[in-house]
């Protein structure tokens, strides 16, 4: 369900919430590229940018309880713009009903995984700027589960997605492939009539 030219119904649906979406979800796998698109469109539509590992994330990788990085969360999304990046978890009854808007980051599985080990070395030593200080990137045991994680759930994470985005009433924009993100960027910076 790529974006369709404007000359179809329902992507025309879509690429005009596009445009005037004020609340917009960013979805994705670990490595999908959500953090990276969120900065780039989110300076490109003036939409602030909201990470979720921001809200789970302490310090030195251990995470805050459930409950708090919810509410943490929910209180970010009562503003009246922004723009949300994270797995499948943020797919909440709360910010579903919030949203203007999907983006479905949806690259191969080998480049997600490629990607997580390239951030990896290309930040070790350094906090990914999604991150909160005092989580340093460190090739290791800690990454090498990681990415063997994704790797093993990488069937789950996409069957978890695709089956929350099948119940949700607004617009989707599913984009798999470099070009998709290209056009993405391309509407961003022009508008309509880039498509």
């Amino acid at each position: 369900m790529r974006p369709k030219p404007l000359n179809n119904p329902k992507a025309s649906q879509k690429w005009e919430a596009f445009f005037s979406a004020k609340r917009i979800v960013i979805v994705g796998a670990n490595g999908a590229g959500k953090s990276t698109l969120a900065l780039n469109l989110g300076a490109m539509l003036e939409l602030p940018v909201l990470h979720n590992d921001g809200f789970a994330l302490t310090t030195k990788w251990q995470h805050r309880p459930s409950a708090q990085t919810a509410s943490l969360r929910e209180a970010a999304l009562a503003e009246p713009s922004w723009m949300l990046e994270g797995g499948p978890s943020i797919l909440n009854d709360q910010t579903l009903e919030r949203c203007d808007l999907i983006i479905w980051l949806d690259p191969s599985d080998m480049l997600r995984v490629w990607r997580i080990a390239k951030r990896s070395v290309m930040m070790t030593g350094r906090v990914r700027p999604e991150h909160p200080p005092g989580n340093r990137e460190w090739p290791g045991r800690r990454q090498t589960s990681f990415i063997l994680g994704a790797w093993r759930k990488r069937h789950a994470a996409r069957a978890v997605i695709s089956g929350t985005l099948a119940t949700f009433d607004g617009p989707v924009i599913h984009a798999k492939t470099s070009e998709d993100l290209a056009r993405l960027m391309q509407a961003a910076r022009k508008g309509a009539k880039a498509l």
